[in-house]
């Protein structure tokens, strides 16, 4: 997609990720998780910049087929890609924790906490690449 809401080539890698938590009994837990990075240098999005490409309008520009393969070439044997994943999907489950932690105290406080025993005990079970795609700037500029 081209788009005025890039200013160099970037990659957004869509992730299903399953996370197991330790409930009786153990439950799945799958969220897709998007992560940018610029195909021609590392640096990886922040979460305000990739919400803003994901709502962004495309331009009525077309890339080439070969400029395509090209770049998602190079997109998918990006180095230390994998790298780039785990740390995103560990500062995902890290928040997901907090976030059922306080559920739960919440539930201790009421008494009734029976039933949320270990909803906040997380772990990364798996991670798989649903899609890639990739964002051109506008050539020139609008």
């Amino acid at each position: 997609m081209t788009t005025d809401a890039v200013e160099e080539v970037t990659a957004v890698y869509h992730l299903l990720v399953r996370y197991a938590v330790e409930t009786s009994p153990i439950s799945i837990l799958e969220e897709i998780v998007p992560i940018g990075i610029t195909v021609y240098g590392d640096t990886v999005l922040s979460s305000e910049s990739l919400k803003r490409l994901l709502d962004a309008a495309p331009v009525g520009v077309e890339q080439s087929e070969a400029a395509v393969k090209e770049v998602l070439e190079k997109t998918l044997n990006k180095k230390d890609i994998d790298g780039v994943f785990n740390e995103t999907v560990e500062s995902r489950r890290s928040h997901l924790c907090i976030e059922r932690r306080r559920f739960k105290e919440h539930f201790e406080r009421d008494g009734s906490a029976d039933w949320v025993k270990g909803v906040d005990n997380v772990s990364l079970a798996s991670i798989d690449l649903l899609t890639v795609t990739l964002y051109y700037p506008v050539p020139g500029g609008v």
